[in-house]
Parts: C-alpha cells; sequence; structure tokens
C-alpha cells in the first residue's frame, strides 16, 4: 500500500511538473506597435506576439499612407516574412505583389496599372531578381524586355513602339547604361547617347538621317546640355556650332 502511495504521488508530482511547463510555454499575448508621420496620420502598425520562450517575434505589418488608406500588408512567421506580399495604390488598387519565403522574396513578381492591367512581370531566386524581365503598355502590348542576373541588368534592354518595332535600346555593363539608341518606326538609326556616368549625368548623343547620314552631335552634363554642339547637312556638310553653357546657349 505504502508503495502505491509512493507511486501515485510520483505522477501527480510529474503531472503537476508537465502542467507547469505546459503553461510557461503558451504564456504569450498579443501586442501593437504603431508609427507616425510627422503630420501625426499613422505610418504603419506592427502586431507581435510575445512569449517567454521566444519574445517578441513580428506577426503582422501594415502600412498606411498618410490619408489613412492601406499601402502594404505583410505576413511573418517566426519573424521572417512569409507568404504573399501586397502593395496598394493610394486608391486601393495593387500596385504589385510577391511571395515570400521564409524570408526571402521567391518566385514571380507581378506590377500593376492603379487601373488593373499588368505594368511588368519578373522572377525571383533566393532574394534576387534573375532571368527575363518584360514590361508592358496600359494597352496590352509588350514595352520592354531585358534580362537579369542578381538584380543588374545584362546586355541590352529593349523598348518597343505599341505596334512592335524597336523604339529604343540600352546597353548596359556592370550593371550601368553604357551606350543607348534610338530608332524610326521604319528602323533607321534616330539618335544615340554614349554614357560617361550613369543615368545622363554625362554623355554625347549623335541624331542622324534617315539615311544614316551624322546629324547633329551634342554634349550633356547632369542631363544638360553643355559644351559644343554641330549640326550637318544630307550631304555631310557643316551647318552650325553652337556652345552651350547649363542648357542655354552662348552668343
Amino acid at each position: 500500500m505504502k508503495k502505491l502511495l509512493y507511486t501515485f504521488l510520483a505522477f501527480g508530482l510529474f503531472f503537476s511538473c508537465s502542467l507547469n511547463v505546459f503553461s510557461q510555454s503558451n504564456d504569450s499575448h498579443l501586442h501593437e506597435k504603431t508609427g507616425y508621420y510627422e503630420s501625426g496620420e499613422v505610418e504603419y502598425k506592427v502586431i507581435s506576439t510575445y512569449s517567454a520562450d521566444w519574445g517578441d517575434e513580428i506577426d503582422e505589418k501594415t502600412g498606411y499612407y498618410e490619408s489613412g488608406a492601406v499601402k502594404y500588408k505583410v505576413n511573418y512567421f517566426y519573424g521572417k516574412e512569409e507568404e504573399e506580399y501586397i502593395q496598394y495604390y493610394e486608391s486601393g488598387a495593387v500596385e504589385y505583389k510577391v511571395d515570400y519565403v521564409d524570408g526571402v522574396i521567391q518566385g514571380e513578381e507581378i506590377g500593376y496599372y492603379e487601373s488593373g492591367e499588368v505594368r511588368f512581370e519578373r522572377n525571383y531566386v533566393d532574394g534576387l531578381a534573375q532571368g527575363e524581365q518584360k514590361g508592358y503598355y496600359r494597352s496590352g502590348e509588350l514595352r520592354y524586355t531585358s534580362n537579369l542576373v542578381d538584380d543588374a541588368i545584362v546586355g541590352n534592354q529593349i523598348y518597343y513602339f505599341k505596334s512592335g518595332e524597336v523604339e529604343f535600346t540600352i546597353k548596359f555593363e556592370d550593371g550601368l547604361p553604357s551606350d543607348e539608341a534610338h530608332y524610326h518606326k521604319s528602323g533607321e538609326l534616330d539618335f544615340t547617347f554614349n554614357y560617361v556616368d550613369e543615368y545622363l549625368q554625362s554623355a554625347e548623343k549623335k541624331g542622324y538621317y534617315k539615311s544614316g547620314q551624322l546629324k547633329y552631335t551634342a554634349n550633356f552634363v547632369d542631363g544638360i546640355l553643355n559644351g559644343e554642339s554641330k549640326g550637318f547637312s544630307k550631304k555631310g556638310d557643316l551647318l552650325f556650332v553652337e556652345n552651350y553653357v547649363d542648357g542655354k546657349k552662348i552668343e
């Protein structure tokens, strides 16, 4: 009988410890953190779960425009972004969406015009954009194509007229534009840019007649006409020489 009593006491002690452990593991509660714009309007809200075992972990984050409209929503799993991330225009229409897996962007990202048509498509592998990306006119025609390697454009990004002809191309080297060529719808070269610095900070522009004959040359600094510009006739004769400073012609 005494042995049986000891057995019940031991079982009761074990059961009591088990309940205590279970109670500690589930001693969790939700709390909300809110960030604000300088104007006092809500910028974001974060819902987190606190537990004694895992500490404070984000469950959900929602961002807002100053108008109060939802800007984005993202869900978390064990503190990492998970599932579909959606960003919205202020009107409430979807701007773009992409999936997260274990805190990293994976798979297809799709961007939309505010009216709902697809604006661009690209793919991610382990958080980096890879492969072909495409952009579209609002009416659905192909606007541009390019190839991505680790988030950087490699080779030519090609833009198209709505009717399908090449409008212009931008050549990228080491992720930066180096040359740009524009075309007439009929296919003849219209003008070119040779970049010295990225995004037209410094560049030389050359324009052409449809025959291919050089029409003019011009230089840009910080995207503004600076230095010498020349114009030529269809026969190649020099027609004018002009000099510019900060976009203004020097007489």
